[in-house]
C-alpha cells in the first residue's frame, strides 16, 4: 500500500508543475496581448486611463465641497473638482506652449552665433577638434539651413500646430473625469450588490491605496520640479545664459516624466551654454545643473515620497519605457501612477501577490504590506 501511495504522490507533481508553467506563459502571453491592445486603442485608452488617475486626484475636493453643502447642492462638488482640472490642464497646455512658441522662434535667431562658437572650439582644437568638427558639420548640414538647429525649432513649430489636437484630447479626458465623478456612488452600490459585500471592502481599500500614492506622488514631484526648476533658474541667470525662463518652464514640465525627463532638462541648457559661451563657463553652468539634479533627485525627492512609493528603480525605468512605446510621450507621464496602481492591485489578489513583490522595491511580504497599506 505504502509503494502504491508513492507511485501515486509522484503521479500527481509533474502535472502540477506543469501547470505552473502553463499558467506562466499565459500570463507572459496574455500581458504581450494587452499591451498590443492598448497600443491599437490608444485614442480610447490612453484619456480614460488618465480621466481615470485625474478622478482620483480630485475625489477628495469634490466629497470635501459635498459634506458642507446640503444634498441638493451637492453638484458643486463635482464643479469645484474640475475647476481645479480645469485650471491644471490651461497651466500645462500654456507652458508646453511656451516652451514651443520659445524654440521655434527665438533658437533660429541664435543659429550664427552657435555656429561660430562651435567654429572658433573647432579651431581651438587644433588636431583633436575632431568631434566639434563633426558637430558643427552637423549643425550646418542642409540646403543652407541650420542643421539640427532647423530640426529643433521645425519639432516645435509641429508641435504648436497640434496643440488644436491635445486640446480636443483634453476635453475628452475632462468628460471621462466628470462622468466618473458624476457615477462613482452608483458604480460602489452595483459593485457591493454584484459581490453581496464580501470583496467591497478590499476594493474600496484597493482604490483608496492607489489614490492616496498618486495624490502624493504628484505633490511631491510638483514641489520638486518647482524647488528645481527655481535652482535652474538662478543658476543660469547667474552665468548670463539666455532664455533662462525657457529652461525654467522646460525643467518643471520635465520634472513629472521621470529619470529621463531630468536628464533631458540639464542637457538641454548646458548644450546650449557650450554652444553661446566660452568652454569654462559652460562647464561651470554644466557642474552647477548636476549638483542640483543630484541633490534633489538622490536627497530631497526621497526624503519626500519616504515609503509611499514602493517601485524598484529597475522597474520604474523599464515600465517608462514600456509605456512609452504604448502611449508615446502620453505615457511617460503616466508610467509611475500606472505601475503604482499595477503593484497595489496584484498585492490584493493572492495569485499575483509574487508579481507584485518583484515589481517594488521590497524583499518580503510583509515591508509590501506596509507600504501599500492606506
Amino acid at each position: 500500500m505504502s509503494d502504491a501511495k508513492k507511485s501515486d504522490d509522484l503521479t500527481i507533481v509533474p502535472p502540477h508543475k506543469e501547470s505552473g508553467g502553463r499558467t506562466t506563459l499565459i500570463a507572459i502571453i496574455a500581458a504581450i496581448l494587452i499591451a498590443w491592445a492598448l497600443k491599437a486603442t490608444a485614442l480610447v485608452t490612453m484619456p480614460l486611463a488618465f480621466a481615470v488617475f485625474i478622478a482620483l486626484v480630485v475625489w477628495p475636493i469634490d466629497k470635501a465641497v459635498q459634506s458642507r453643502v446640503p444634498d441638493k447642492l451637492s453638484w458643486l462638488g463635482h464643479v469645484a473638482a474640475m475647476m481645479v482640472v480645469v485650471l491644471v490642464l490651461l497651466l500645462f497646455i500654456a507652458g508646453v506652449a511656451f516652451v514651443a512658441r520659445s524654440v521655434a522662434d527665438e533658437l533660429p535667431g541664435h543659429v550664427e552665433q552657435i555656429r561660430q562658437q562651435l567654429r572658433s572650439l573647432a579651431e581651438g582644437g587644433g588636431s583633436g577638434g575632431s568631434l566639434p568638427q563633426t558637430l558643427l558639420h552637423a549643425l550646418n548640414s542642409g540646403d543652407g539651413g541650420a542643421g539640427l538647429l532647423d530640426i529643433v525649432s521645425g519639432f516645435a513649430r509641429r508641435l504648436l500646430r497640434s496643440m488644436g489636437t491635445t486640446l480636443s484630447l483634453m476635453t475628452l479626458i475632462f468628460f471621462f473625469s466628470l462622468l466618473m465623478l458624476i457615477e462613482a456612488p452608483r458604480w460602489c452600490a452595483k459593485l457591493e450588490t454584484a459581490t453581496r459585500g464580501r470583496a467591497e471592502e478590499a476594493w474600496f481599500e484597493t482604490i483608496r491605496a492607489s489614490a492616496q500614492r498618486f495624490r502624493w506622488y504628484l505633490l511631491v514631484r510638483t514641489v520638486v520640479g518647482l524647488l528645481t526648476a527655481a535652482l535652474y533658474g538662478l543658476w543660469l541667470w547667474l552665468f548670463g545664459v539666455e532664455f533662462v525662463m525657457l529652461w525654467v518652464v522646460l525643467t518643471f514640465l520635465l520634472s513629472y516624466v521621470p529619470t529621463i525627463g531630468s536628464l533631458i532638462s540639464g542637457i538641454l541648457p548646458f548644450g546650449f551654454a557650450l554652444a553661446t559661451k566660452d568652454l569654462g563657463t559652460a562647464l561651470l553652468v554644466g557642474a552647477g545643473l548636476l549638483v542640483i539634479e543630484q541633490v534633489m533627485g538622490n536627497f530631497v525627492d526621497p526624503r519626500m515620497q519616504g515609503k509611499r512609493l514602493a517601485i524598484s528603480p529597475l522597474v520604474l525605468l523599464i515600465s517608462l519605457l514600456v509605456w512609452a512605446f504604448i502611449w508615446g510621450v502620453a505615457g511617460t507621464l503616466i508610467a509611475v501612477p500606472m505601475t503604482v496602481l499595477l503593484i497595489v492591485v496584484f498585492s490584493h489578489i493572492r495569485v499575483l501577490r509574487p508579481l507584485a513583490l518583484m515589481l517594488s522595491d521590497r524583499t518580503d511580504y510583509d515591508g509590501l504590506d506596509e507600504t501599500l497599506a492606506p
